[in-house]
């Protein structure tokens, strides 16, 4: 999205949030938002997973999005028009008013709603892109898979045998899934199973 005057996008717990104490269940919540709670990004800088997260957040009642347009004003259509200097001030109160009751919040509208769109049709694209690399390969046979799903906090993993018995440990440390992988018979190599930080 393409604009001459600067956008932001601003993020921040809730009203409601800011009530919670550590002994609401609502609370653990906040959390899995710390990465957005006084976020400020320039609209052009926001990742869709990002709009996403927020979006998510906003549906939790943990965070409030909003799009701040700054210096709109200069853009409005009505700065281009010739008044007779008679009718200047009233035109100009008029103009004032347009702008921040009308003009600045249906942009800030219309450029959250192409955000939330666009953030969507990302996701489900890499999803449908992912779904057809798993769908285009070839069976696995007689073997047990471990499925590691990398994080940026954290690793999930999960076990398939052959006959299709799933484990999905409920502590996904090494030595849990070394354990859970022996009794299903897994040879690996424990490198290939940790990450290098």
């Amino acid at each position: 999205m393409e604009t001459s005057v600067p956008v932001f996008i601003c993020c921040e717990l809730s009203n409601k949030a800011k009530k919670w104490t550590e002994n609401d269940k609502s609370y653990k919540l906040i959390s899995n938002f710390n990465d957005y709670i006084n976020f400020r990004r320039a609209l052009r800088k926001v990742e869709n997973f990002q709009v996403l997260a927020m979006e998510r957040g906003e549906e939790n009642e943990v965070l409030t999005w909003k799009v701040e347009v700054n210096q709109a004003e200069n853009e409005h259509p009505g700065n281009s028009l010739r008044v007779a200097p008679m009718h200047l001030d009233l035109f100009l109160t008029a103009l004032r008013d347009s702008i921040f009751r009308l003009f600045i919040p249906k942009i800030q509208r219309t450029i959250r709603r192409l955000l939330i769109a666009r953030a969507e049709e990302a996701a489900i694209s890499c999803f449908a892109h992912n779904l057809r690399q798993l769908f285009w390969r070839e069976g696995i046979k007689a073997d047990s898979v471990i499925a590691l799903d990398p994080g940026y906090a954290a690793c999930k993993a999960a076990l398939l045998t052959s006959t299709g018995w799933s484990a999905f440990p409920s502590n996904n440390t090494l030595p849990t899934l070394q354990s859970t992988a022996r009794r299903a018979g897994v040879t690996y190599n424990t490198g290939s199973l940790c990450a290098s930080g």
